[in-house]
């Protein structure tokens, strides 16, 4: 994140328009025009812990739609059984009804038989997807074969070692119509990019997720998420087939935070033409460009342990910069820098 700013406030530019190829320094010139026609923006999906009772969430999913959120994901596979989770998704389409797109989450807790004892109760309740019902690569593909519910992967690609593009031929399978994609856990932007083209070229969807970083983390990743969208668009006109459509990506842990690290505020609302909950690429640069850390909020204190205090300075052919770090314990341990 931090080479990719400093490389954005070098040429004078938003972060996403060197992602997104509409720096003039950048030479993908069929991306360049797609972008110039394409709003600046994203979709966000409300992330809901679904406990309580069916009607208690229901009601908690009506909040959030009354809110401005179009696509809702609840966790699921927390409960006694998977009964009692369909349960909670059939009270939510009798009370919200079927305006919204709803997802689910098992996080690969269920057997195999569990997941399609769900999915036998929920197939007619039109989910965008059951992300992660079974951990096993097998029963997931058996799972696809013979729940018919589209299946979306998570954990599955975290743990890819290597070249991901290979490993991810395992997952061509057709009822595999989502990836969702944490860039801080597969290994960072290029390695995100590389997975969310790979779903692009087999005709799912790419969800960039967020791993509840802090507002700066979310700056980022929503014009990150801006550039896979306009990446998905693009291939979709070159191969001439139907796009998914708007596609919320999973940034509603900002929800969850009872504090951040600045004081501003990530602008995440509905625009004033917009149809639903979502993020203005122009707000997250303005927010990353004018960020102040706020002090109080970042613990300093450390204990039985010496802390050195040092700074590195760098010099460039164009810039010049020090780093001033703050190191506890031995070599082995992490460093905690700040770049000033």
């Amino acid at each position: 994140m931090a080479i990719l700013n400093l490389l954005a406030s070098q040429r004078k530019c938003r972060l996403s328009e060197i992602l997104t190829g509409s720096n003039p320094l950048v030479r993908d010139q069929s991306l360049v025009e797609y972008n110039q026609n394409s709003s600046a923006g994203i979709h966000i999906c409300a992330l809901l812990d679904s406990d309580g009772t069916p009607m208690e969430v229901a009601l908690a999913v009506t909040k959030l739609v009354d809110e401005g959120f179009t696509t809702v994901k609840l966790k699921v596979g927390r409960r006694a059984s998977p009964a009692e989770d369909a349960a909670v998704i059939q009270k939510t389409r009798e009370v919200v009804g079927y305006k919204i797109n709803i997802r689910a989450d098992a996080n690969g807790k269920w057997t195999y038989k569990q997941a399609i004892e769900f999915g036998s109760r929920v197939k007619s309740l039109c989910l965008q997807y059951i992300e992660e019902p079974v951990s096993s690569v097998h029963d997931l593909i058996k799972f696809c074969e013979n729940s018919g519910l589209p299946v979306a992967l998570d954990e599955s690609i975290d743990n890819l070692k290597g070249d991901p593009i290979q490993k991810l031929h395992q997952f061509v399978h057709p009822g595999i119509v989502a990836v969702v994609i944490k860039p801080s856990v597969v290994g960072g932007f290029e390695n995100a990019a590389h997975i969310a083209k790979w779903a692009h070229m087999h005709d799912k969807m790419a969800i960039i997720s967020s791993a509840y970083e802090s507002s700066v983390g979310l700056a980022t990743y929503i014009q990150f998420a801006y550039y896979v969208d306009r990446q998905h668009d693009l291939i979709s006109r070159l191969k001439r087939y139907d796009s998914w459509g708007t596609v919320a990506h999973g940034f509603g842990t900002y929800q969850w935070l009872t504090e951040d690290v600045s004081e501003q505020k990530l602008q995440i609302l509905v625009p004033p033409l917009g149809d639903g909950m979502g993020a203005s690429v122009e707000d997250a640069h303005g927010y990353l460009h004018h960020l102040n850390i706020n002090d109080e909020k970042i613990e300093k204190t450390y204990s039985e342990e010496k802390l050195n205090s040092y700074a590195i300075e760098v010099d460039g052919n164009h810039f010049s910069y020090v780093v001033k770090v703050q190191e506890a314990g031995d070599c082995t341990n992490v460093s905690i820098a700040q770049l000033i």
